[in-house]
């Protein structure tokens, strides 16, 4: 009886010392992220005092230039968009499937030596 309580007392401080090792890693762990945390927002800081500008009417023009170049990449973009379909549909009546462009080489390898 005695020896399986000195076993359990035994098991028991192997525990806390585990314990002890995991609270110190932690308090460690919580010390580095709030270094980190604290890096993170200077870092954050530091970006937004170099993107903006001191001056407020600087930035309203900035922000509407962005606006119109943001405006005309989407236009751009769908005037492509309805070119491709344009393409496509071209394609599509002259009987040329749409393939992957490995398959097309290849394709056009086997009727280039026909």
């Amino acid at each position: 009886e005695m020896d399986r309580l000195r076993e359990k007392l035994g098991s028991l401080g192997h525990i806390e010392e585990e314990l002890k090792v995991h609270e110190l890693t932690e308090d460690a762990l919580r010390t580095q992220n709030a270094v980190i945390d604290k890096e993170c927002k200077d870092l954050q800081a530091d970006v937004v005092r170099m993107a903006g500008h001191q001056n407020g009417k600087q930035k309203i023009h900035y922000l509407q230039k962005v606006k119109q170049d943001n405006l005309a990449l989407k236009q751009d973009n769908a005037r492509l968009e309805k070119e491709l379909a344009r393409i496509k549909q071209q394609l599509a009546k002259a009987g040329i499937a749409e393939t992957p462009v490995g398959k097309r080489r290849q394709s056009l390898a086997t009727t280039a030596g026909k």
